[in-house]
């Protein structure tokens, strides 16, 4: 079973994390989507934080779709609004695609669509990751020094506190190898949920290094209630670097409510959004999708596992 927290009561939010994270992830949200009314939920996806490590062999991505609706049907009742990052934004929409009525809404995080969409660099790095598992001697050494070169890649893990660098290599060393077979084959979504009929928002960074942007706007092309944000200034981890501002448009979103003006939106004086991201539009709300520059200092709180022991923040 899943490793999870829960805070709140009311209407439920659950947050997954993507490739390599956990459900600390999510600390900085927690707290504000429980006091606003709503059932907040985060967590750990097999073979990460204390969740159980999956199966040595998964034949795609999509397979772990259904560890997360077993979880679901457990813990929660009604439908349910799905905040997904990157790995968790590709299970959010699955499930979403299989199980329409049990999903209000998505918020999208610098999600992960397609294969193609991996940048080169990781690719490679998951391809000599894929292989580390066969050499047990050799995987703590080996993994150490192949996620230090992940980390590297993230250009914007030189912008956090040393701390919070430190915490996201945690993370990495602490994931299961078996979760790299994941990876090796990760379908397209996109022809999948073309029409879904869901509420849908997606954010993402025009510097994503792991993840390329333009699949982020690909996806306004096939999601009739869908609005893109794409920010100028931020990567692949929105939610880590830019938290205070998103968290502001999440419940904003999550009460149907319009998103708020993006603080520095950078727009053209025909009023046109920057080059950093295209123009698109939501039917649903009618917020246009901006470029938008966001900065940010806010901590993540500490917060109590479900099992009741302290998580790390």
């Amino acid at each position: 079973m899943l490793a999870y927290e829960h805070q709140g009561q009311g209407p439920a939010v659950v947050f997954i994390h993507g490739f390599g994270g956990s459900r600390a992830q999510w600390y900085a949200y927690l707290p504000a989507v429980a006091q606003a009314g709503f059932a907040a939920y985060a967590l750990d996806l097999p073979g990460h934080g204390q969740s159980p490590p999956p199966p040595a062999r998964l034949p795609s991505t999509l397979a772990w779709v259904d560890d997360l609706a077993r979880w679901l049907d457990a813990h929660i009742a009604g439908p349910v609004h799905l905040v997904g990052h990157s790995l968790g934004g590709y299970l959010a929409l699955a499930y979403a695609q299989r199980h329409p009525r049990r999903v209000r809404s998505l918020s999208l995080i610098a999600p992960l669509l397609a294969q193609d969409a991996i940048r080169a660099a990781q690719r490679g790095l998951l391809w000599l990751s894929n292989r580390l598992p066969y050499l047990p001697a050799a995987w703590p050494r080996g993994t150490g020094v192949l996620l230090r070169g992940l980390l590297a890649l993230y250009p914007e893990a030189w912008h956090m506190r040393a701390s919070q660098r430190r915490r996201r290599l945690a993370e990495l060393m602490a994931m299961s190898p078996r979760v790299v077979w994941a990876l090796r084959r990760v379908p397209d979504l996109r022809p999948r949920v073309r029409g879904l009929p869901i509420r849908t928002w997606v954010v993402g960074g025009a510097h994503d290094s792991v993840l390329d942007p333009a699949s982020y706007t690909s996806l306004a092309q096939v999601l009739p209630h869908c609005t893109v944000w794409m920010l100028p200034h931020s990567g692949h981890i929105p939610h880590l670097r830019e938290p205070d501002a998103l968290r502001v448009a999440l419940l904003a979103w999550l009460r149907g409510q319009p998103l708020p003006s993006p603080p520095h939106a950078a727009r053209t004086k025909a009023g046109n959004t920057s080059p950093a991201g295209p123009r698109s539009t939501s039917s649903t709300t009618g917020v246009s999708a901006v470029s938008v520059g966001l900065t940010s200092t806010s901590r993540a709180p500490r917060s109590r596992a479900s099992n009741g022991n302290p998580a790390a923040g």
